[in-house]
């Protein structure tokens, strides 16, 4: 079945009649109801996608006899309960998209089971409790998005072992602890966002053998230290770490970044001249270094960035010295 022709009302639980369906795809529809558990039959069932509907409900855990999933999509539904269908019998499911529901709950250890699995987003839901050590099992996972949920703890030093993660979402939950340092073997890593969070400690070094990231967002956390200067090794696009208790210098290897599009820090306590290397970073849009303790005359170079900064915010700092832009 391959329709998004308007279909509203239940589904039906005939069915599970159709022990032969390999695709079934209604998203974007206005299907209403819970998902009949007769579903389960369907055995040969390879793509499973209704994301975009009203449908209600738990997930039965019966569905863990759909053994030749591929792809299961339930985004953006009125789904419920936990996610104990989710067991060691999806060995062949390589997208996994369940975002905007309001689902409780552990993310199951069994997970780590799927080891096909490309694509995990659970985002915008209601899960707690910690992040299983066994999703680091999960070595062909290239996205994994779990940000506005309710889970906890620390992220677990496993999360190294994911070495073919292209996007890593994890912000607004509730987790604490230091970044691992594992996550250092992220050579794939294009896309960090662990903001709106309660992780502390300081970054360590190993994020510079993060060869391929591009955007990294710290902001809204309790992170201490310097800035490390090995960010300057790498060809970020954007680096946010506003709302911490970053202290030290803005390293000078910062502008090396010349890729880089935005760099803000402000409400941290961040001290020290601004380096006149800033100057270089010729693709700059936005700057916000804004409620630190940054000392010295605003560097001349800056006059540079006249053609491509759209925002510059230096308040709340002991500076002096104006721009001609």
């Amino acid at each position: 079945i391959d329709t998004n022709e308007d279909i509203r009302g239940p589904i039906p639980s005939e069915i599970g009649l159709m022990t032969d369906m390999l695709v079934f795809l209604v998203y974007n529809n206005f299907l209403t109801g819970t998902l009949p558990m007769e579903i389960k039959n369907l055995v040969e069932l390879e793509t499973f996608a209704m994301a975009f509907n009203d449908i209600t409900g738990s997930i039965p855990n019966e569905f863990a006899s759909l053994v030749n999933l591929i792809e299961f999509d339930v985004a953006v539904n009125l789904l419920s309960g936990p996610l104990d269908f989710l067991t060691g019998s999806f060995v062949n499911l390589k997208d996994l998209r369940a975002n905007d529901n309001s689902f409780t709950g552990k993310i199951p250890s069994q997970i780590g089971m799927m080891k096909t699995l490309q694509r995990l987003e659970i985002d915008d839901s209601e899960l707690s409790g910690t992040l299983p050590s066994e999703l680091g099992d999960l070595r062909t996972l290239t996205d994994l998005d779990l940000n506005n949920n309710k889970l906890n703890g620390t992220i677990p030093s496993e999360v190294g072992n994911m070495i073919g993660l292209i996007n890593l979402y994890l912000h607004e939950n509730a987790f604490w602890g230091t970044i691992p340092p594992t996550i250092g073997n992220l050579k794939k890593l294009e896309y960090l966002d662990v903001s709106f969070n309660s992780l502390t400690g300081t970054i360590a070094t190993e994020i510079g053998k993060m060869v391929a990231l591009e955007e990294i967002y710290l902001n809204y956390n309790l992170f201490t230290g310097p800035i490390p200067s090995v960010i300057g090794s790498l060809n970020l696009i954007g680096i946010s770490g506003a709302e911490n208790i970053f202290t030290g210098n803005i390293p000078s290897e910062v502008g090396l970044l010349t890729a880089l599009e935005f760099f803000e820090t402000f409400d941290n306590f961040m001290i020290g001249a601004i380096p006149s290397e800033l100057g270089d970073m010729s693709a700059l849009v936005e700057l916000i270094l804004s409620t630190n303790r940054h000392t010295g005359i605003v560097p001349s170079e800056l006059n540079k960035l006249g053609s491509t900064l759209a925002i510059l915010n230096l308040e709340h700092n002991n500076l002096t010295g104006s721009l001609s832009f």
